[in-house]
């Protein structure tokens, strides 16, 4: 089996080879740094050579930015760029930018699908994280109480956005799956309620799993965190799988009585 052929085959619950060998997070520069003091190859450079280094599958993926390069920055991590309504609408312009594909990097990536080598995959900014990076961690978590109507708004604009994203994007290519950045867990579960979660994330899911699944993309959501309840949440708006799933010791992952589990079983 190729590469491609081996992910088609785990994620359709087919027989394969072996599984997928990869790191699907890129290793942090001290690590490489620390590698080359024990012996890596200088020739050794980027994230794939070292895929090639290492044997590893080829998982190669576009993260889809969501802001423009003259885009303020926050002033610490987590503090966000907006308070408000209207720091919101002035910030805007430096949000959402247009022809966000490097059609360049795609046509030589989709050579090497096409020869079976390479899985391609793409990350786009999801629903919990994406306002949280613009009102910044606390301000955002009560925002869903002080602030909703600002939390639709931002989260209207982001789906007309990224509609326009996977219609240029997957009108010219086909990527594998796609991943939702939204880290919504902590050790003990979900950061926000299911009724939460109903108002404020499902509307706009529902537009862009369907938008999705119509050009063959997997839907993938990338939690950290006990993500074991959430999971179901998910399920109900189509997406396909949780990564990484992880657990409290000693809760029940299986589904609700009467659901399916079967996204419970997929190989996330």
């Amino acid at each position: 089996m190729n590469t491609r052929e081996r992910f088609q085959a785990v994620m359709d619950f087919r027989p394969y080879d072996r599984l997928p060998l990869l790191e699907w997070a890129v290793w942090w520069d001290k690590t490489i740094e620390r590698w080359r003091e024990e012996g890596l190859p200088k020739r050794v450079k980027h994230r794939y050579d070292l895929y090639r280094h290492f044997g590893l599958d080829m998982y190669m993926q576009d993260w889809i930015n969501t802001y423009k390069r003259n885009c303020p920055h926050p002033v610490s991590h987590g503090a966000g760029i907006a308070a408000d309504e209207a720091d919101y609408l002035r910030i805007r312009r430096h949000l959402y930018p247009k022809r966000v594909v490097n059609h360049r990097r795609w046509a030589r990536w989709t050579a090497l699908q096409a020869q079976g080598e390479a899985v391609l995959w793409f990350t786009l900014d999801g629903f919990f994280w994406f306002p949280r990076q613009i009102l910044g961690i606390e301000r955002h978590l009560y925002a869903f109480y002080d602030q909703p109507e600002l939390m639709h708004r931002i989260n209207s604009d982001l789906t007309e956005w990224l509609l326009s994203v996977i219609d240029e994007l997957c009108s010219a290519y086909t990527p594998d799956f796609v991943t939702i950045a939204e880290d919504m867990s902590y050790n003990h579960g979900s950061m926000l309620s299911k009724s939460s979660f109903d108002e404020f994330l499902k509307p706009y899911y529902a537009q862009i799993v369907p938008a999705l699944h119509k050009h063959g993309v997997r839907v993938i959501v990338d939690s950290d965190g006990d993500i074991s309840q959430a999971a179901h949440w998910f399920e109900e708006v189509g997406v396909d799988g949780i990564l990484p799933l992880e657990r409290q010791a000693g809760v029940d992952i299986s589904a609700p009585s009467g659901a399916s589990n079967h996204a419970l079983r997929r190989p996330f």
